[in-house]
């Protein structure tokens, strides 16, 4: 019993640990090292800093104390969820530690997400009532008790409420971010030319104020899409040309269309600052910000909403970009 016990504790895919009566560890399989590399018997604490050195303290008191040893907690390690158990070797003199990825955090598999909406919806309300108290408040002493304030006082309670401005804005964002999925469930069949329309409606005021030419293919489609999600890519990626055209400049837009094998290709493309090549990726992240752009107003949501919004069309985004001379967005959509 004791030889296939070991057999099988070699030959296990994920990491096994072998224990002794009082929780301490004798052995590691050979899988133990791809999910923690710095793994050794000499000293196993090094590389238990995502909460497995507790996992081993609550297996030496279960085993102490004689308690059942189906056991089955949960812990972060590297890219994953683990769960862990623990199997007796039948003698009494072993006990043989799994552990399992239970879900893939890596980017190659996806999580659940819309469980991970559903938790940052949460999260977003539980912020809201106290942002609105700091807010309220803030606001009350800057009306009512501005003039027992110096210029000092008064400079802290307009970054307070400035502060708490961006951060409403932010949450707002970040809840626009999180139900795109559950939106984009209702698809229908709208001319895109009717899509550019109500983005240019909702920009007009931008577009007027900079004198902004916006030219587009005579050949567009007819889409199979949310059009108030489709309507937003357009006003994001549109504003964002103009917004990234230099002030000396007149933004020149172009928005044109490819018919391809499976797909629509959109392309919007502007003759603005253009993107650095190492920030190219990182641009669709959520709240990441180019510190030489920070002069434009947002709160660094825009492109990672665009992003979610084209992915739960089945589509692909993507940027072309030459620091100084602009940039092109491309996006598909299915046919």
């Amino acid at each position: 019993m004791q030889e296939q016990f070991l057999l099988f504790f070699q030959n296990y895919q994920y990491p096994a640990f072998l224990l002794n009566l009082v929780g301490e560890i004798i052995n590691f399989n050979p899988a133990t090292t791809i999910y923690f590399s710095e793994f050794t018997l000499e000293n196993p604490g090094n590389s238990l800093d995502l909460g497995l050195r507790n996992f081993f303290a609550s297996i030496s008191q279960a085993l102490l104390f004689k308690k059942n040893l189906s056991i089955h907690k949960s812990f972060l390690g590297y890219n994953s969820l683990l769960k862990f158990s623990l199997i007796n070797d039948g003698s009494e003199s072993l006990i043989l530690l799994l552990i399992e990825p239970e879900i893939s955090l890596s980017k190659k598999t996806a999580v659940d997400q819309e469980n991970v909406d559903e938790l940052i919806q949460s999260l977003i309300h539980e912020l809201k009532a106290p942002l609105v108290t700091i807010f309220g408040f803030s606001l009350a002493l800057q009306e009512d008790y501005s003039y027992l304030l110096d210029k000092q006082g008064v400079s802290f309670l307009e970054s307070v409420n400035r502060s708490a401005k961006n951060l409403d804005d932010k949450l707002m964002a970040l809840a626009e971010l999180t139900e795109v999925s559950k939106k984009a469930i209702y698809k229908e069949v709208i001319d895109f030319k009717e899509i550019l329309q109500n983005a240019y409606g909702m920009l007009k005021s931008m577009i007027e104020k900079r004198n902004t030419i916006i030219t587009t293919t005579s050949d567009l489609p007819n889409l199979n899409c949310n059009p108030d999600l489709m309507v937003k890519v357009v006003v994001n990626l549109i504003s964002n040309a103009i917004k990234f055209t230099p002030q000396e400049c007149q933004p020149i837009i172009k928005v044109a269309c490819e018919k391809q094998t499976k797909n629509y290709q959109f392309c919007i493309t502007d003759q603005g600052i253009g993107i650095d090549t190492k920030f190219q990726k990182k641009i669709f992240e959520p709240f990441y910000r180019v510190k030489e752009l920070q002069r434009v107003s947002g709160v660094g949501l825009g492109l990672a909403l665009v992003k979610r919004i084209i992915q739960a069309h089945n589509g692909k985004l993507r940027v072309k970009s030459i620091s100084g001379e602009g940039s092109s967005f491309y996006f598909t959509i299915p046919i």
